[in-house]
Formats: C-alpha cells, sequence, structure tokens
C-alpha cells in the first residue's frame, strides 16, 4: 500500500455456467452427487482463478469434476458453450451467450462472486502521459462521489 495506490474503474460478477439441455435448463447438475458435473477451471496462475479458490475453498460445490484448465476465461466460455462443463465467467464477458440462451446459470445468484475491477499504479511520478491518465481517472471518480 505504501508503494502503489489504486483507482476503482468497474465492477462485475464471475457467474457460474452451464450450456442447456433440452428443456432450456443446465446441461450439468450440480445437485446431483452420482454423477460429478464437469467442471471448466481456471489454471493456477489465473487471476480469476485465484479468486474463485479464494470464495469457494470450503468445497462448497463437491459434485464438481475438473476436467480442463485454462488461463483463459474465453477458452472455458467456448468449452462451456459447447457442453463440456460448467465454467465461472464474467459476466460482462458472457452475457450475449447468456441472452441468446446458450449458456445459463448452473448456480444461483446468491453464489456468484461479486468483483471490483481496479487500476492500480506506482505512488511514485510516472512519465507525462501517464500522470495525465491517471488525473483524468481520478476526476471522474471524483466526479462520481
Amino acid at each position: 500500500p505504501s508503494q502503489f495506490e489504486s483507482i476503482q474503474v468497474g465492477t462485475d460478477s464471475l457467474v457460474l455456467l452451464s450450456a442447456t439441455d433440452e428443456q432450456g435448463g443446465p446441461l450439468w447438475n450440480l445437485s446431483d452427487r452420482n454423477k460429478p458435473a464437469h467442471y471448466l477451471a481456471y489454471s493456477e496462475e489465473s487471476g480469476l482463478g485465484r479468486i474463485v479458490a479464494a470464495k469457494y475453498s470450503d468445497g462448497i460445490f463437491p459434485s464438481l469434476e475438473t476436467v480442463v484448465t485454462s488461463r483463459l476465461a474465453v477458452t472455458l466460455q467456448s468449452m462451456a458453450r459447447d457442453g463440456r462443463g460448467v465454467a465461472w465467467l464474467p459476466l460482462s464477458l458472457a452475457a450475449a451467450d447468456v441472452q441468446a440462451g446458450r449458456l445459463v446459470r448452473a448456480a444461483p445468484p446468491e453464489q456468484d462472486i461479486e468483483m471490483a475491477i481496479r487500476l492500480f499504479r506506482p505512488r511514485s511520478p510516472q512519465g507525462q502521459n501517464a500522470e495525465t491518465f491517471w488525473s483524468r481517472l481520478q476526476s471522474s471518480e471524483d466526479s462520481k462521489k
């Protein structure tokens, strides 16, 4: 904290999504403990993976069986759309698929993971362009308060 500062520039939610079955519900049923749902997970080095792991380290979803890992949300989104399993996806990324009915919630909204989107910078002086950009961000943030 003494070396860096940040500004929140947005919010998003990680939502557990699945392709749809014939009735329009989730293809993968998380409540069936006899048949684990295929889980499309983020790899360990992924920031989104660390967020999911921190939120659900207690194993709230014991019926998930990891079948694929990737660093990229778009990779997991494509695989979820293809019916290969469930994935935690940023709602901003998956919104078009959700609106089109290609992906549906596999868990209730209470289990979404809310995220703040922040930009960080060193507190030490930066180049003129970086300082101008940061000043504009701060002005924009101050006008919202």
